[in-house]
């Protein structure tokens, strides 16, 4: 999925925050994003909009009193990372761009909190920034070192969240178990 993401969406991406490694963690909401609500529910979304009364839309769920696709959505969902990562960098007096380690993972979950107030929300987005950035290391001209994971083993990461998602939605495992998996297979990367 990321790569998908990423080879549509990210000169999008990058026109509006100027910085690879903040466009990989917009990339991080929109796989999180779209793990969470799948095309299908997000195209009935579109659909029915109002009617239904729903008020975010596209793959970042952006609350919006339009519809929005997909790409409308991922432009106002970055200008929201953006300026939500430029309110924490004021507040803590450090750049996301400068953090490593505790104090980067620290900065994306004051983020992701600013998004989704969702305390596992932001410890998942932050995996996956962890996974994402640890795969992706040569975008940041930051490390040669080999990527701990190849295509297929990401690939087979993404498969595996996604099979645990459409477990949930076909009410197979519960809400808790759901969240318990996604964890775990976040965790052993």
């Amino acid at each position: 999925m990321y790569s998908k993401f990423q080879n549509v969406y990210k000169a999008d991406i990058i026109s509006i925050v100027k910085s690879e490694k903040l466009a990989i963690l917009v990339l991080c909401f929109i796989t999180l994003e779209n793990f969470n609500r799948p095309r299908r529910f997000r195209l009935a979304e579109n659909i029915f909009g109002k009617r239904i009364g729903a008020k975010t839309f596209g793959i970042m769920q952006v609350t919006s009193e339009k519809v929005l696709n997909d790409r409308e959505s991922i432009l106002e969902g970055s200008k929201i990372v953006l300026s939500l990562t430029r309110a924490f960098e004021r507040k803590s007096g450090k750049k996301f761009e400068d953090e490593t380690d505790y104090g980067l993972n620290q900065f994306i979950c004051e983020v992701a909190l600013g998004y989704n107030k969702d305390s596992t929300y932001a410890e998942e987005i932050a995996q996956i920034f962890e996974l994402f950035l640890n795969n992706h290391a040569s975008y940041l001209n930051k490390s040669k070192e080999k990527p701990l994971l190849n295509d297929e083993e990401q690939e087979s990461i993404e498969n595996r969240l996604e099979k645990t998602r459409l477990l949930f939605e076909d009410k197979k495992i519960s809400k808790a178990e759901y969240i318990r998996t996604r964890r775990n297979i976040l965790k052993n990367i």
